[in-house]
């Protein structure tokens, strides 16, 4: 596996070419299918190697395919719905940059869909960037995850 994801590690954004990048998507397509038919081995690799932080260096290539590569790498691991991937994703705030290529693209991208019915995350986004999900106005999806999460706290008071 290291040799599989040593190109994610060797390539920054800046030196990414076309070859590169189709390269890197090859990768991000194995470790999809990985995460799918191996999911406890792979789990283990990509949480121990911080595997997701650098897939989601990648959000910032100028290569759009490389970018939905990684997101769709990003969708699939939340889709797993295990906790140990969503405690990872917490503890290292690896939402950081999803919501950062959100905001480049003026909230035109929605993988919160994929978190809203998952509550420890949902939680954790609101908390942490319940701010600029308050001004995207286009769906419904934010208004209801801010809904639910003020929800939560009205049963304690």
């Amino acid at each position: 596996m290291r040799v599989l994801v040593a190109p994610l590690l060797a390539y920054t954004i800046d030196d990414c070419c076309y070859e590169i990048a189709e390269l890197l998507s090859f990768v991000l397509k194995v470790l999809d299918f990985c995460v799918v038919s191996h999911n406890f081995r792979i789990k283990e690799f990509i949480v121990k190697e911080d595997v997701l932080r650098s897939v989601l260096v990648l959000l910032k290539s100028k290569h759009k395919f490389l970018v939905l590569e990684a997101l769709k790498l990003m969708r699939r691991i939340i889709g797993v719905r295990d906790d140990y991937y969503y405690r990872y994703i917490m503890c290292g705030d690896l939402f950081d940059p999803v919501v950062d290529a959100f905001q480049r693209n003026n909230g035109r991208y929605n993988l919160v869909d994929s978190v809203k019915d998952i509550k420890s995350l949902r939680v954790h986004l609101m908390l942490k960037f319940g701010d600029v999900f308050d001004k995207v106005e286009y769906v419904q999806t934010f208004r209801k995850m801010k809904i639910q999460h003020q929800n939560r706290f009205k049963i304690f008071f």
